[in-house]
């Protein structure tokens, strides 16, 4: 009884927090591979097969600093944990710089200077030596569908190259062998999303796609370094689809030179190569009548014919769209212990996600 009070005790002392993250969805795409392995399955041999953590430390790249100062390190990127539950394979992506210390401020509001030091992470009970995590990106595969949740440092793009250095590496894929992961999504993810009602819509345009009529493209071929376009020389009439959002907005191109935007500035700019992009927004502020999201579903729907690839749609908690490509994620609510991600929090809200985006048959209980 007494062991049992002390257990309860000792989880009421943890610290329990929540945070909010969003889970991706990717899909494997095995090239130059004619075997019947899936992703989760090389994953799982490959980190069975190189089961000490040293064997799967990856020099991702080295320190800015000059090698030959004292606190020169290197970055290594791995895959801590392997967890197998519901034919998922679970995993976190970890990393850190040897030798990186912290640097820390004393906080004292009646000095004129605040005191700057740096700390060391301290040895762990029995000795050995610890290091301060760069960031830490959690995934679950099953067969090749893919489930991430990044981190602002470790993207998916950083755990493609990994997972390609990792089957390399334990020699479970050859090398002209290798691993995309795509946005291409499930048939029935595919449905629910384009059958979603639309949240915000947003197609983007140049501010000026021509000028006298002339595409802006031909002109930055015929104009260059060498041959500078003079707008003041010429009378110019810059035209593009943002140029005429902008003066629906302001009025006319009088409105707009009074703030020394001219048509003949505008046209310099454009020709010269500007990157200057006018976005329009379309969305509801709180709650949309059903006359209102008609509106918006039409309105986005129309869009997508016309102009696919600027365009951008939200579809809430679902997914979007973004350009030509649909894309999954869906917002979580995740359990933190000590400032941990609780990995029994997280891992049955991945496969019920899974479920939700291919089929409860596919995803069948060990």
């Amino acid at each position: 009884m007494n062991k049992r009070k002390k257990q309860s005790s000792a989880v009421k002392d943890r610290e329990i927090s929540y945070k909010n993250k969003t889970l991706h969805y990717r899909y494997a795409d095995i090239r130059n591979y004619d075997g019947d392995a899936t992703l989760a399955d090389m994953l799982n041999k490959a980190l069975s097969s190189l089961s000490l953590v040293k064997e799967r430390y990856q020099i991702v790249n080295e320190d800015t600093h000059d090698p030959e100062e004292e606190d020169y390190n290197k970055s290594l990127l791995f895959i801590n944990n392997k967890a197998i539950s519901w034919n998922i394979v679970f995993g976190d992506l970890m990393r850190y710089s040897e030798g990186a210390n912290k640097s820390i401020v004393t906080v004292d509001d009646n000095a004129q200077h605040l005191e700057v030091a740096t700390i060391a992470p301290p040895e762990s009970l029995e000795g050995k030596r610890r290091e301060f995590l760069d960031s830490i990106l959690y995934f679950g595969s099953y067969k090749n569908h893919v489930a991430v949740i990044q981190s602002a440092v470790l993207r998916t793009s950083e755990l493609e190259r990994h997972i390609n250095w990792l089957l390399h590496q334990s020699k479970v894929l050859e090398k002209e062998a290798y691993v995309l992961l795509t946005t291409k999504i499930p048939v029935l993810a595919q449905k629910k999303l384009e059958e979603s009602d639309t949240k915000t819509l947003k197609i983007g345009a140049p501010l000026i796609d021509s000028v006298n009529d002339k595409p802006i493209v031909d002109l930055q071929k015929t104009y260059s370094e060498t041959k500078d376009y003079d707008a003041k020389k010429v009378s110019v009439k810059p035209k593009g689809l943002g140029l005429s959002w902008l003066l629906n907005a302001f009025g006319d191109m009088s409105k707009l030179a009074e703030f020394g935007i001219t048509e003949e500035l505008l046209s310099e700019d454009a020709i010269k190569g500007s990157s200057i992009n006018v976005a329009l927004e379309i969305s509801y502020t709180r709650k949309a009548s059903k006359s209102s999201q008609t509106i918006l579903n039409s309105v986005s729907t129309a869009m997508r014919h016309s102009h696919p690839d600027d365009i951008s749609i939200d579809y809430g908690k679902v997914g979007r769209l973004v350009g030509r490509e649909l894309v999954l994620h869906k917002k979580l609510t995740l359990r933190y212990i000590d400032g941990v991600l609780d990995a029994l929090d997280l891992y049955p809200k991945i496969r019920e996600w899974l479920i939700e985006q291919i089929t409860v048959e596919e995803l069948e209980a060990e």
